[in-house]
């Protein structure tokens, strides 16, 4: 493993739920974007969640789960049960796995592990990393993340050392991209409330089949008729045949889903959600979404209490003593008639924009020795070679406007003719002090705004282009003083138009016949990138 590693230390369970695998993921994805190999050690990973961590390209190791008399050393974690194991034989077992690697970071999600197992492999680490949602228990961490709203520093006060970085607050909330891609269409659609879309999902396991006791109690409730009812289960969920029986019982049109693959765009798209007070709380707050929220674990009380005192969400147990077939419809009654504008814009006010992960990730970049750090650099003359290599290459030149092979005396003297030009900005990416992309900026008039160029080495990882993205954009509005950064696509490079959608660009006109190649006119999608834009989703940590 020659690049940059990560271990994540991670469980899911039907107690434990999914929720601490998923956050993990979320940020791995990024974190290998950025060039992180990303290895996940578990002793309990459900099947369906085994998939997906594979599915995203990255390794895991299981940890021994053959210990049948356990002895935790005082002091006692209340979640210790949940490790299988005593924390110094779960950390010796992660410095086996490791053999003789030193991994740039390990990050810890886990309630039964403390300070106790993260001294114990400090050794093998630069810097640890800690995700937790409680504040009862001491660690050794370099960072240390709480994403729940209300959390501030008294929560971690004499917990952490001095030099550990909290980061606080659900605007750290990790989520997957594809939650910020869809917040500006999902706060559209709440322009207007209405109620015929309601969504159900009470996380991966639902243990005690607390859908079903939604779906009865929903049977008291004055919905409109035409509302439509989406639940959501996941792959560990034992209750999915016995909750599609309800379904077909219930007076409105329900449908009944597992592990569904869009949903963020599902979110987006309901009126209405009742759900679980875990991460997809987060998710729907992202999204505004009005939500009514159950509390199942007591891990998730100080979150949803707080979204419930800022009047972004109604907690329909507060005290784990209500009865949900009394609550759900006084409450649902409530909202018929008052309707969700004002849940709404007390959601919106919580600003969870969906960049956590990346800010997050960002922390891991600042972390990095300056010689692995990605950067920019102006080309040299000495580059020519390599950057017409990369350009000549058919994967990178059936994309250009211009498609004909280039000779290196034409190459070299459009070199001569712009690197002194103060309206161009021609750059090289690089990792690890080798070059891996190449980058143009066309500066206009103006001097605020300017249309790109990029393409990667054909050869280098995945990922690549999406960092080196990022990187170019920094550079073009803070050190190029850009306002507005435009691109054109040509309309089958779906790889180029994801890219800059990730990248926060809005998708703008399609330009009919723009450009002649090869004797064919060619249409062009338009994209766009504001600073204000670019700020809003790259707010310094």
């Amino acid at each position: 493993m020659n690049r940059s590693s990560i271990l994540f230390r991670v469980d899911a369970s039907s107690s434990i739920g999914s929720g601490h695998v998923m956050r993990c993921l979320s940020l791995a994805n990024v974190l290998k974007l950025y060039g992180y190999e990303c290895v996940f050690a578990a002793r309990f990973m459900p099947e369906g969640l085994e998939k997906l961590v594979a599915a995203a390209g990255h390794k895991l190791e299981r940890l021994d789960c053959g210990y049948t008399y356990i002895t935790h050393e005082p002091p006692v974690l209340d979640h210790a049960d949940w490790l299988g194991s005593d924390q110094r034989a779960d950390a010796d077992q992660c410095i086996r796995l490791s053999g003789t690697l030193r991994w740039d970071w390990i990050v810890v999600d886990h309630y039964a592990l403390d300070v106790r197992w993260e001294e114990r492999v400090r050794p093998i680490c630069d810097c640890l990393m800690v995700i937790d949602d409680l504040g009862d228990r001491r660690h050794d961490c370099d960072l240390l993340l709480d994403q729940n709203l209300g959390s501030d520093l008294r929560k971690y006060d004499g917990k952490v050392p001095a030099s550990c970085r909290l980061l606080l607050g659900p605007r750290f909330a990790l989520l997957r991209p594809e939650f910020a891609q869809m917040r500006q269409y999902s706060l559209a659609r709440r322009k207007k409330p209405q109620l015929n879309s309601l969504l159900i999902t009470m996380g991966g396991a639902d243990n005690n089949n607390v859908t079903s006791d939604i779906l009865n109690a929903l049977k008291k409730s004055p919905l409109p008729l035409d509302c439509r009812i989406t639940v959501v289960m996941g792959s560990q969920s034992r209750w999915f045949s016995d909750v599609g029986c309800l379904a077909r019982t219930m007076p409105w049109l329900t449908s009944v889903h597992i592990n569904v693959p869009d949903m963020a765009r599902l979110m987006a798209e309901s009126d209405l959600a009742i759900g679980a007070a875990g991460g997809t709380a987060w998710e729907r707050c992202c999204l505004a979404l009005p939500s009514l929220i159950v509390i199942i674990a007591d891990n998730q009380r100080q979150g949803a209490l707080a979204l419930s005192l800022s009047k972004a969400a109604v907690v329909l147990n507060p005290t784990g003593r209500e009865a949900l077939d009394e609550s759900l419809p006084t409450t649902l009654s409530r909202l018929v008639e008052e309707g969700l504008a004002s849940m709404i814009e007390n959601l919106d006010a919580l600003n969870i924009e969906g960049s956590g992960t990346e800010q997050v990730a960002l922390q891991f970049e600042n972390a990095r020795s300056p010689g692995d750090a990605p950067r920019l650099r102006l080309i040299e003359e000495a580059d020519l070679p390599v950057i017409l290599t990369w350009r000549n290459d058919t994967r990178v030149r059936k994309y250009m406007f211009s498609q004909e092979i280039i000779s290196l005396h034409d190459h070299v003297s459009w070199y001569e003719r712009v690197k002194n030009d103060p309206l161009k900005r021609l750059l090289i990416f690089e990792t690890a002090a080798q070059p891996r992309g190449f980058v143009n900026f066309k500066i206009d008039a103006t001097g605020v705004g300017a249309s790109w160029g990029f393409y990667k080495g054909p050869e280098m990882a995945k990922g690549t282009g999406y960092l080196m993205g990022r990187a170019a954009l920094a550079h073009g509005f803070e050190q190029l003083g850009l306002q507005t950064i435009s691109a054109e696509v040509l309309e089958g490079n779906h790889v180029s138009a994801r890219l800059h959608k990730a990248l926060g660009f809005r998708q703008g006109a399609l330009k009919l016949d723009a450009y002649e190649i090869n004797g064919s006119y060619v249409n062009v999608v338009c994209f766009t990138l504001s600073k204000t834009d670019w700020l809003t989703t790259t707010r310094d940590c």
